[in-house]
Formats: C-alpha cells, sequence, structure tokens
C-alpha cells in the first residue's frame, strides 16, 4: 500500500500542467488548460507555464481603406465661356450643346483609418452614407450641374471638375476616418480618382 502511495505521489509531481492565458476585455486573465505532459519537475513543485496573448489594446493598430458606392443622375455640357463658340465646338463638339446630356454617375468614396476598438468599425456606416446623401446626392441627383449646382456656375462640369467638388464637400465633413479617394465613373470604362493633393488648384 505504502509502496502504491508513493508511486502516485511521484507521477502527481511529474506532471506538468500547461496553460494558455488570455485577458477580458477587462483585463482580467482567464485560464484556459491547453494540455499536461510528463516532465522532470523542480523538486516538490507543481509548475505551471503561463503564456500571455496580448489583449485587443496590444496589438499595434492598423490602416485600413473602407469604400462606400452611391449612383446619381444629373445633365450637364461643356462651355469656357471665355472662348468663341467656334473654339468651344471644337474643343468640346457634341457636348457643348447647351441643351445638355446626361449620365448615370457612380460614386466611390474612399476612407482610411484605424479600427475603432469599442466598434471594430473605422468608420460608423451610417454617418457616412448619411454625409454622402447630404453632401452630394441630395445636391446633385437630377440636377442640370451647369445651372443647378453652385460649383460649376463658374467651372466646367467635367468629370474631373466633379470629383474634385465631391471631394471638397466631403473633406471637412470627415471625422473619425479621413478621407483618401473619390472615384467618379461617368460611364463603365471612363473614370477619374481624386486623392486631394492638389484639391485648391481647380480650373
Amino acid at each position: 500500500m505504502n509502496r502504491r502511495k508513493h508511486e502516485k505521489a511521484d507521477l502527481k509531481e511529474r506532471l506538468r500542467v500547461t496553460l494558455e492565458v488570455r485577458t477580458d476585455s477587462h483585463g482580467m486573465f482567464s485560464p484556459r488548460l491547453l494540455g499536461k505532459r510528463l516532465v522532470t519537475p523542480p523538486a516538490n513543485q507543481l509548475p505551471i507555464t503561463m503564456k500571455r496573448v496580448p489583449s485587443g489594446k496590444e496589438l499595434k493598430a492598423r490602416l485600413l481603406y473602407l469604400t462606400r458606392k452611391a449612383e446619381f443622375a444629373a445633365s450637364h455640357y461643356y462651355h469656357n465661356p471665355d472662348l468663341s463658340p467656334e473654339e468651344n465646338r471644337r474643343i468640346f463638339g457634341k457636348c457643348n450643346n447647351p441643351n445638355g446630356h446626361g449620365h448615370n454617375y457612380v460614386l466611390e468614396v474612399t476612407v482610411k483609418g484605424e479600427i475603432d476598438p469599442r466598434s471594430g468599425f473605422v468608420v460608423d456606416l451610417k454617418k457616412l452614407k448619411e454625409t454622402m446623401h447630404r453632401e452630394v446626392l441630395d445636391a446633385m441627383d437630377h440636377r442640370f450641374l451647369n445651372k443647378e449646382v453652385p460649383e460649376f456656375l463658374s467651372r466646367i462640369p467635367t468629370t474631373e471638375n466633379l470629383a474634385v467638388a465631391i471631394w471638397q464637400r466631403l473633406a471637412p465633413k470627415m471625422t473619425n476616418a479621413r478621407l483618401h479617394r473619390v472615384r467618379v465613373y461617368e460611364n463603365h470604362d471612363l473614370f477619374v480618382d481624386f486623392y486631394g493633393e492638389e484639391n485648391d488648384c481647380v480650373t
């Protein structure tokens, strides 16, 4: 009987328990048994090895890019009042028709930022959608750009200038995330990207 007890005690001393310890949202330790194996332990001790996994706050912040898409229809025509009628027709062709022509534009707005540890989002999608509707769609959808949108009363409403105007409307409204890119599709095989580097230099 004494021999059997001695063998059990010896086996217990040789048991090594490996634990992985994670931190929860409150910074408390939450151990989880991973496995066990037989080793040669220090005398009269039951060693416990604990590996600490970083919590979300300790992870290095990552920059992510998020894009939201919207569509709007608008009409326009190209005309430079500083040029003669002949020059306007030569440069702009059919697009110089004062009656205008329409496009179904596709707008892509890309923002960049770090993930908010509280929500897991880069940006509040609802607020981004509301901003795009208020600043762009409500102002430009089913509008004659040359006559109904203030930026184009004195600016030619090309797709290039349209991308810049949209950037200038959206950039000041960004809060947590930063505006990275505005992409405007005039049709499926023509689009303009604007990153804001020269958003003050508009012709």
